[in-house]
C-alpha cells in the first residue's frame, strides 16, 4: 500500500521501523496494510514486521460471544496447538477451556483448595512454550478494595496442558513479606524465567525455571493504596508494563539485569495512557513494536514505539469499550488469535447471585469478544525510514492531499535518490522545477499515443525474435532480464526513434543505469545524509552510476551534433529541415530555449519507464503461467480484435479482457505497498487531526486494492474480474487499468498521478499481446515465484525462468 510506487521512483525505503503518529478520528486504514508487507532493519539487516505479502490468507475474525453460566472472565490466552482459548474465570478461580470453533466451554482447569473459596479470583494466564499453563490466583480482597486489604497468600499456579496435571503452586506473596498486593499479569524471557506484576503498589517478582522466587524489582512506594503496575508483555529480553501512577505510563526493563531496573517510555506530547489500566499486549502480528494498553473504561489504547526498541512512543489512537456506557463493562485486556486481536470485558460490578453460586459471581451467562483488529489496523502510522519519517495514511485522505501543494512528490523523490550529487541526475532531471518530464510526457507523449502504436508493434515483432527466438522447441529463459531488454528497446523506440532505439550501447546504458540507479541510492542511504556528499566518490554502485551517465551522455550528444550539423546543412542548401516527432525534439521546444540537461532528461523518463513497465509486465507474465487457462480466452480476443481493426490504439483499447488480465496482476503485487509519497515542506494538519512534521514524509496505504468489501475474494487471482466488472453501468470507468482512484493507488492519485500510465498501459499491451499469440510459455519446473519485500516496495522474482516456444502460427 505502498505505496503504490513510492510513487514510481521509491522503489526501497530500506530500514524501516514503525513509530506512530496521533489521530483524533476518521477511517483511517494503514497500521495493518502497512505491516502486511513492511520490512524493518537495524543496522541494515531485513526483518520482516510481518511475514506476509498482501493479500495474504488469514485467520477469519469477527465478533463472538461465549455462552457459559458465570463466566466472568479475566483474561484469556489462545493456544494454538490445540485451537482453544484459556479463560480465567474471576470468581470461580478456575480456568475455563473454551473450543474456538464451537465457542463454548469443553471443560475446566481447578485448583484445588483455591476454585471456588469466595476469598480467591483467577486473574493471569499464559502459555509457556507450547504445553504449560501458567496461572495467577490471588486474594481478591486487593482488588475489591483498591489496594486497602492486601493480606492472604497469592499463588501462580503451572499446569500441564497435555496431562491436565497440576505440576507446581508457587507461593508469591512470602518473597516481598507480604507488603506488596494484587498479583496479575505474566510474562517470559528468552530463558524461561517468568515475571508477574503486582499491582498494590507496584512490583515485579521472578520465577525461575527451578521455581525460586526472586523480588525482581519493588516500586519505593509502600503504600498499598497506590495502584501500580496493572499489565506486562515482553519481546524477547526486554519486558514492558504498564503503570497507573501520574496518568498512566509505559515503563521498560531488561530482563537481563539481575534486578528491574526501570526506564519510563518518553510518550510524545505528552501523551498519557489514563486511569484504571488493565491488561497489556504485543500483538505478535506487529513484531513487538505496537502495544495494547487496555483501560476498563475507554477501552484499548493503540501507542506504537517510535524506534522499535521502545526508547520512545506515540499513540496512536483508542479503540472504544462499546460496552461501558450502557452496560458497565470493563474493558480487561487484549489477546491474539494467530492475525486477528480481540477485545474483552467484564462486569465487575454485577449483583452477585447467591441461589446460583454461593454468592460468587454475577448471574451473567453471555460474555463478548470483540474482533478490534481492522480497528488497529487502520491508524495512522509513522514510519522511520532510511530516507524521512513518514505517516501513512489511509485511503480516505488522499483525496485531501492530492492536490496540496505543501506537501511535494518532486522534493521527496530528490531526497531520496540524491538529486544533488553526481551521477543522479536523472532523478534530478525528473523532480526539478521546471517539470520538463511530466509535461513532455502529459503533453507530447500521451498525445503521441494514436501514431505509435504500430511502430511500437513493428519493434515488438523485431525484438521478440531476438529475444525470444523463433524456435519451436521449449527453451529456458530467465524472464526479468529478457523483459527488461525488451522494455528498454519499444521504450526507446518511441523516445529516440529507430536511430538509438536499435543502438547496443545506448540500450544497454539504459538498462543498467534503471537498475544501478535504485541500488546505488539505497546503498547510499545506509550511510548518515551528512556523509553521502563525500562517501559517494568511494562507493562501487555510486562510481558505476556515473560511468553510466558518461556513457549515455556521449550517446546522445553524439546524436545531437549529428541534428544540428544536417539542419545546418539543410539550412544552407536552402532544403527544408525535417520535424522530428521524440522526446529530444518534445523537451527542446518544452525548454523553450532555456539550457538543459539533455542527457538526463532521457535518463529520466527512460528510468520512470523502463523500471515499472518490466516490473509490471514481468507480474503479468508470472500470473498467467500460473493461470494457463486464461491463455484461450485472451488469445481469441486479441486475434478477433486485431483481425477486425489491426493494430491502432483503438483495437488496444478493445481489448478488454488483456487490460484485465493486466489490472488483476497489478492489483495482487503494486510495485509498493503506498502511493502518493510526499515530502511536507512546511507542517501540514489534515481534517481528521493527523499532523505531518515539516521536513517529513507522508504517503498513502494502498489496502483497499485487497479489500474483501472492494474484491470478492481478494486473495484469489481472477483474470476476469474487471472484465466483469465492467458489465456494471457505474463502474465501466473504474474496471480499466490507467483509472485512478483512492481505491486503486497503483499508479498514485491526484496531480503526481503516474502521467506516463497511458503510455505504459499501451506498450504493455502490444507486448503481450504478441508474446500471447506468438508463443507458447510456462514456468520452469519446480519454479514457485518469489515476492521480494523490501521496505514499501514488492517485487518480482528476479530468478524466475520461463519455458517458451514458438507457435508454428502466430499474428
Amino acid at each position: 500500500m505502498l505505496r503504490a510506487a513510492v510513487t514510481l521512483f521509491s522503489a526501497s525505503l530500506g530500514a524501516i521501523t514503525a513509530t506512530a503518529q496521533a489521530t483524533t478520528g476518521g477511517d483511517p486504514a494503514s497500521l495493518g496494510a502497512i505491516t502486511a508487507t513492511a520490512q524493518a532493519t537495524t543496522g541494515g539487516d531485513s526483518a520482516s514486521l510481518e511475514d506476509i505479502t498482501p493479500p495474504a490468507q488469514a485467520t477469519t475474525g469477527g465478533d463472538f460471544n461465549i455462552t457459559g453460566a458465570q463466566l466472568y472472565p479475566e483474561k484469556c490466552v489462545f493456544d494454538s496447538k490445540r485451537d482453544v482459548m484459556y479463560c480465567s474465570e474471576l470468581y470461580e478461580s478456575k480456568i475455563a477451556v473454551v473450543d474456538l470453533k464451537t465457542k463454548t466451554i469443553v471443560k475446566t482447569i481447578d485448583f484445588p483448595g483455591l476454585s471456588g473459596d469466595a476469598d480467591y479470583h483467577a486473574s493471569g494466564v499464559l502459555i509457556q512454550g507450547k504445553d504449560r499453563l501458567i496461572s495467577s490466583i490471588n486474594t481478591g480482597a486487593a482488588f475489591e478494595t483498591s489496594g486497602g486489604n492486601i493480606t492472604g497468600t497469592n499463588y501462580l499456579l503451572i499446569t500441564d496442558l497435555e496431562t491436565g496435571e497440576e505440576k507446581a503452586r508457587v507461593n508469591v506473596t512470602d518473597v516481598t513479606n507480604g507488603t506488596y498486593g494484587g498479583p496479575q499479569d505474566f510474562a517470559t524471557d528468552t530463558c524461561g524465567n517468568i515475571y508477574q506484576v503486582f499491582t498494590y503498589p507496584g512490583a515485579i517478582i521472578k520465577v525461575t525455571p527451578s521455581l525460586k522466587v526472586i523480588p525482581w524489582y519493588l516500586s519505593k512506594e509502600t503504600n498499598s493504596t497506590k495502584a501500580g503496575f496493572t499489565g506486562i508483555a515482553s519481546r524477547g529480553n526486554m519486558l514492558l508494563t504498564s503503570n497507573e501512577q501520574q496518568g498512566g505510563k509505559i515503563i521498560r526493563f531488561d530482563a537481563h539485569n539481575k534486578t528491574g531496573d526501570p526506564f519510563e517510555v518518553p510518550i510524545a506530547n505528552n501523551g498519557m495512557l489514563g486511569r484504571f489500566l488493565d491488561g497489556i499486549l504485543l500483538p505478535a502480528k506487529y513484531n513487538g513494536t505496537v502495544l495494547l494498553v487496555t483501560s476498563s473504561q475507554n477501552g484499548t489504547t493503540v501507542v506504537e514505539s517510535k524506534d522499535g526498541e521502545w526508547n520512545s512512543a506515540e499513540i496512536l489512537g483508542i479503540v472504544p469499550n462499546p460496552y461501558w456506557e450502557n452496560e458497565q463493562g470493563f474493558s480487561t485486556q487484549t489477546f491474539d488469535r494467530e492475525d486477528r486481536i480481540y477485545q474483552m470485558f467484564e462486569w465487575f460490578l454485577d449483583s452477585r447471585a447467591p441461589a446460583n453460586l454461593n454468592g460468587l459471581s454475577g448471574n451473567r451467562t453471555v460474555f463478548p469478544f470483540q474482533d478490534i483488529t481492522d480497528a488497529v489496523d487502520k491508524l495512522p502510522i509513522r514510519l522511520i525510514g532510511d530516507v524521512k519519517e513518514v505517516t501513512v495514511l489511509p485511503p480516505s485522505l488522499a483525496q485531501e492531499i492530492r492536490n496540496d501543494k505543501r506537501l511535494s512528490f518532486n522534493q521527496w523523490t530528490f531526497k531520496a535518490f540524491h538529486g544533488h550529487l553526481p551521477g543522479f541526475e536523472a532523478f534530478a532531471a525528473g523532480t526539478g522545477g521546471s517539470n520538463l518530464v511530466q509535461t513532455v510526457v502529459t503533453k507530447d507523449l500521451t498525445k503521441f499515443l494514436n501514431k505509435i502504436t504500430e511502430p511500437l508493434a513493428e519493434e515488438t515483432a523485431m525484438a521478440l525474435e531476438e529475444l525470444l527466438t523463433n524456435k519451436t522447441e521449449w527453451h529456458t529463459i530467465a524472464m526479468r532480464d529478457v523483459v527488461l531488454q525488451l522494455v528498454a528497446r519499444i521504450s526507446s523506440r518511441v523516445f529516440l526513434g529507430t536511430e538509438l532505439c536499435r543502438n547496443e550501447t545506448w540500450l544497454r546504458v539504459t538498462r543498467d543505469y534503471t537498475v544501478t540507479g535504485f541500488l546505488a541510492g539505497e546503498e547510499l542511504r545506509l550511510w548518515p545524509e551528512f556523509t553521502r556528499p563525500l562517501v559517494h566518490w568511494f562507493l562501487p554502485s555510486c562510481r558505476k552510476l556515473r560511468r553510466e551517465v558518461n556513457e549515455a551522455r556521449c550517446a546522445i550528444q553524439s546524436t545531437l551534433a549529428r541534428r544540428q550539423q544536417l539542419k545546418q546543412d539543410l539550412v544552407a542548401a536552402g532544403k527544408d529541415v525535417p520535424e522530428y516527432d521524440d522526446a529530444i525534439e518534445w523537451f527542446e521546444k518544452a525548454a523553450k530555449g532555456a539550457p538543459c540537461d539533455m542527457t538526463a532528461l532521457q535518463l529520466s523518463l527512460s528510468l520512470a519507464a523502463i523500471h515499472t513497465t518490466t516490473d509490471l509486465l514481468t507480474q503479468v507474465l508470472t500470473r498467467i503461467s500460473q493461470n494457463l487457462d486464461i491463455l484461450g480466452p485472451l488469445r481469441e480476443e486479441i486475434t478477433s480484435v486485431l483481425a477486425d481493426e489491426g493494430w491502432s490504439k483503438t483495437s488496444l483499447h478493445k481489448m478488454k479482457l488483456l487490460d484485465s488480465v493486466i489490472k488483476e496482476s497489478q492489483r495482487m503485487k503494486p510495485g509498493e505497498i503506498v502511493s502518493m509519497m510526499r515530502l511536507a515542506v512546511e507542517d501540514v494538519q489534515l481534517s481528521d487531526g493527523t499532523f505531518i512534521p515539516k521536513n517529513t514524509g507522508v504517503a498513502v496505504s494502498s489496502h483497499r486494492m485487497w479489500d474483501p468489501d472492494l474484491h470478492h475474494d481478494p486473495n484469489h487471482w481472477d483474470g476476469f474480474r474487471f472484465y466483469k466488472m465492467r458489465d456494471d453501468p457505474g463502474k465501466q470507468n473504474v474496471s480499466q487499468l490507467v483509472f485512478a482512484s483512492p481505491d486503486y493507488l497503483a499508479f498514485g492519485y491526484g496531480q503526481n498521478a503516474c502521467p506516463g500510465r497511458f503510455f505504459a498501459s499501451n506498450e504493455i499491451k502490444i507486448a503481450l499481446a504478441q508474446i500471447i499469440t506468438k508463443y507458447d510459455f510456462e514456468l520452469q519446473e519446480g519454479s514457485v515465484p518469489q515476492i521480494h519485500k523490501h521496505g514499501f516496495g514488492l517485487r518480482g522474482d528476479p530468478l524466475l525462468k520461463l519455458r517458451v516456444r514458438r507457435l508454428a502460427k502466430g499474428i
